[in-house]
């Protein structure tokens, strides 16, 4: 791209923010600039403005794209409406072009954002995204809509952007890496489930991946560290990693002393907060074999209006911890901590 067409562009798209903001009454156009050598790239950064500014629900579509059908801002709402729980999925419209088989358009609630922290896994570059976004949910949570169409305005002007079959280490996206992150991702979307008390009940993941390897009854247990903590805190303390959840942890499902399996799922439980959540869950934490981190609400939080529950001293005990994948942002104060000695 030229520094000339560069800047072209880019006026352009400024006076038609100007213009739109200014005629168009309770419409906002804002210009998001984002480098990036990839259709995935550039609908994460430009989808991470929407998080980051509130917006509750985003339908990302191509440039090349008519609306054959109106107020799909309502049906797309009561299709997220209608999932168990609400707004935890995608839909998108029925597009008669390209692969009918799956959404290559789709919609969602910021809840997605908040599971993944990106809106299509990065490592997916261009092709199989739609692919992705279509299969991770699971059937039940994933719906195209027969009330709504777009129609791709198809030119013949060949490959618009790399396939991107291969990783640089040479592994295959659809055959590897794709597999990999439908497993990843129902442990994400399973782990979130967990984190708030009014869905620990609800159904599990199940995408190609089947379902997430932490979300079954009882397996076998990753010992503590030395193998000797069960029943004991004496010599372990705890120290905060940071105020903001995992992307990517996982627990081994041991029995948490004094709970019943189907009351601690996915290794949480209510009602830590004597003398202090973060006390309170440190202590369940070197109680329980294979618990080396937990994440804790600290304040009182409501997940939803028509909601009675309250977050704070919910205990969410995990296994493993990948740093690498860093931290998402969450509903409500709390804290993530590793138990020491």
């Amino acid at each position: 791209m030229t520094e000339f067409y560069r800047k072209s562009v880019l006026e352009e798209v400024r006076e038609m923010d100007l213009a739109a903001n200014k005629h168009l009454p309770g419409l906002s156009v804002k210009a998001v600039q984002c480098q990036s050598r990839s259709m995935v790239a550039a609908s994460n950064c430009a989808i991470r403005q929407l998080y980051e500014d509130g917006a509750e629900y985003w339908y990302r579509v191509n440039d090349d794209s008519k609306f054959v059908t109106g107020n799909w801002i309502r049906d797309f709402n009561a299709a997220l409406a209608a999932f168990d729980p609400p707004n935890l999925g995608v839909v998108g419209p029925t597009c008669k072009q390209g692969n009918t088989a799956i959404l290559t358009y789709d919609y969602v609630h910021r809840t997605h954002f908040e599971i993944f922290n990106y809106h299509y896994p990065p490592i997916l570059k261009n092709w199989w995204c739609d692919n992705w976004v279509t299969e991770v949910y699971g059937r039940k949570r994933t719906k195209k809509l027969a009330s709504q169409e777009v129609s791709h305005l198809v030119v013949d002007t060949g490959t618009r952007y790399e396939v991107y079959a291969k990783d640089a280490s040479g592994a295959s996206v659809p055959h590897q890496l794709l597999p990999a992150e439908y497993k990843k991702d129902s442990c994400l979307i399973d782990g979130w489930l967990s984190e708030h008390a009014e869905f620990e009940s609800k159904p599990r993941t199940v995408n190609p991946s089947g379902r997430c390897a932490s979300s079954g009854p009882s397996r076998e247990c990753s010992k503590a560290p030395d193998g000797k903590r069960v029943g004991s805190t004496e010599g372990w303390s705890h120290k905060r990693i940071g105020d903001k959840n995992p992307q990517s942890s996982d627990w081994s499902s041991c029995p948490i002393p004094g709970f019943p399996e189907d009351a601690a799922f996915g290794g949480c439980v209510n009602g830590r907060t004597e003398p202090d959540p973060a006390t309170s869950c440190a202590s369940l934490c070197m109680e329980t074999e294979g618990c080396r981190y937990f994440w804790v609400y600290e304040s009182e939080l409501k997940f939803s209006e028509a909601s009675d529950t309250l977050q704070r001293g919910r205990c969410c005990l995990k296994s493993t911890f990948d740093r690498e994948a860093g931290f998402r942002r969450t509903r409500g104060k709390g804290g993530f901590y590793e138990i020491l000695r």
